[in-house]
């Protein structure tokens, strides 16, 4: 996947169509020592049905162990 430049946006200011939400997790065990690694959810474009990537179990990851 390409490099993401994140930006901040009020949620009632986002327009969300042709995206999934995305889990982005710090480690690839998607948790650390406390059970905690979910750091955000992603919009991330797509021109597939949201059900492709839930059953893919997609997610993105900060730190590769």
């Amino acid at each position: 996947m390409p490099l993401i430049q994140i930006v901040p946006v009020e949620a009632n200011k986002l327009k969300l169509r042709g995206t999934i939400r995305t889990p982005v997790y710090t480690t690839q065990a998607r948790r650390n020592a406390m059970g905690v690694g979910l750091c955000f959810e992603a919009d991330l474009r797509t021109d597939r049905h949201i059900s492709h990537w839930v059953l893919q179990g997609v997610c993105c990851v900060l730190n590769t162990d």
